[in-house]
């Protein structure tokens, strides 16, 4: 009987020489499975292959392995994520404070690999497949945490903020262009040149993406000056010109020029391009389901994200914004609510006739995501008292496994008012038989449109 030991990963990026310890521990608990303990085969590895007995050794890539694990910064996909557009879940407070200490316990790690490959006594090359792996590591805390100060900039586009993300975004290209050499010298010590190529152009279409930040438009909802649905544009700098249409048709450069607000008076696929300096257009779109409570919103009575802020749909006006969630509930457009009811409260202004109202909600009970039973609505002719409209029960029972979204119309015959107040009532304790039975539940809803 035989054993084949082999590493691989779905890019197509795996070393051997990044995977000699978990080839060598396979190997022996293939032939020893009861007899060998991991850091004696681990410690008998290094004596033999480096002709080292420290155990510092190990201690180091043992470190690495723990960082490897880390989403964002250490599994083979982590240097191809987008850096826009900013999810909240990837540019709050606590993904910055995590990649900060990233990047410092990385360059510890870092020194140390250095001080290991000159007392080693053999093959101390192997330790360049470990260095490259704590620079690419590192390489991704560092865009991650590029990704906070563009958002950062975003919002306060301020001389300051600019300069700063310009800095950091230059320092991760010259990073790039040196990781990139890294890789190549690592691979040649042990590949042919068959599809290198390929995993080259990851470097390549990363460095295309960072030179053309300032270039990407956002199209965000908004207001114009009369409190109207709207849609805005902008750059991460504010010093690009942006072209748009709302037909749903490709980008031209003799297409309208955004200045202010755009009005919206249907549903619309909006693109937006700017040009770069070689005339090619850096592309946008959103679409838009505009509806009678676009932008309406009064007040939001229940703190969105009260629990964890990336789950706040990036705002207040969220639930009225146009904008439908998809069916990742971390894609910023889904506002949580957990352990309180959703409460909101809209103004259209004058008297508006409403016929119903269309909520979309997400389900994924094992993330403790239920589907609310009751809904109340409320009307009011000074915004200030009001008094009960009409209730719905939602009687579909909430699927205990997978992700699922789900549109629910609620008919509202003969109503007219100026105010509406609408309570989606929270379901509840998680029930028996589910992670966290006993725990407060979540409610996670993206759009409220009003018919």
């Amino acid at each position: 009987m035989g054993v084949i030991n082999t590493c691989w990963d779905d890019f197509g990026e795996s070393l051997t020489n990044c995977a000699l310890y978990g080839l060598a521990l396979g190997a022996e608990t293939s032939w020893n499975p009861a007899t060998k303990q991991e850091r004696n085969t681990e410690a008998n590895f290094t004596a033999h292959f480096l002709g080292s007995l420290s155990d510092e050794i190990c201690q180091h890539l043992d470190e690495i392995s723990e960082w490897s694990k880390i989403d964002g910064i250490g599994k083979f996909s982590a240097m191809t994520e987008p850096m826009v557009p900013f999810y909240p879940a990837l540019v709050n407070d606590s993904i910055k404070a995590l990649n900060q200490r990233a990047s410092v316990a990385l360059s510890v790690v870092e020194k140390a690999l250095i001080n290991d490959k000159k007392q080693v006594k053999k093959n101390a090359d192997l330790f360049d497949n470990a260095l490259y792996a704590v620079h690419r590591m590192q390489w991704c805390a560092n865009r991650n945490l590029t990704r906070c100060q563009l958002f950062r900039t975003y919002n306060s586009p301020t001389e300051t903020n600019t300069a700063e993300s310009q800095r950091m975004i230059q320092e991760l290209i010259s990073a790039l262009h040196e990781l990139k050499n890294e890789y190549v010298k690592v691979w040649n010590i042990e590949s042919r040149s068959y599809w290198l190529d390929v995993n080259l152009k990851k470097y390549d279409d990363i460095a295309i993406e960072l030179q053309q930040l300032g270039y990407v438009p956002f199209i965000e909802p908004a207001t114009d000056a009369e409190g109207n649905a709207a849609v805005a544009l902008k750059t991460i700098f504010g010093d690009k010109e942006i072209h748009y249409t709302l037909d749903g048709k490709e980008v031209k450069r003799n297409d309208s020029i955004y200045y202010n607000p755009i009005v919206l008076e249907r549903p619309c696929l909006v693109k937006a391009a700017c040009f770069n300096d070689l005339g090619e257009p850096v592309c946008a779109e959103r679409y838009f389901c505009y509806h009678n409570g676009m932008g309406r919103l009064k007040q939001l009575n229940s703190p969105a994200g009260n629990y964890r802020p990336e789950y706040s749909g990036g705002g207040d006006g969220a639930l009225l914004d146009g904008s439908l969630g998809s069916d990742d509930y971390k894609d910023g457009h889904w506002q949580g609510f957990y352990g309180i009811d959703a409460d909101l409260e809209l103004d259209f202004g004058k008297y508006q006739k409403v016929n119903a109202l269309n909520i979309g909600f997400l389900v994924n009970a094992h993330d403790w995501i239920l589907r609310p039973n009751e809904i109340e609505v409320y009307t009011s002719n000074d915004g200030k008292n009001y008094k009960p409209y009409k209730s719905f029960t939602l009687t579909a029972e909430t699927p205990l496994t997978g992700n699922h979204t789900f549109r629910e119309r609620f008919e509202l015959p003969s109503l007219s008012t100026r105010y509406l107040r609408i309570v989606v009532k929270n379901p509840g304790k998680l029930p028996e038989g589910l992670p966290g039975s006993g725990y407060d539940s979540w409610i996670f809803m993206d759009e409220v449109m009003v018919e």
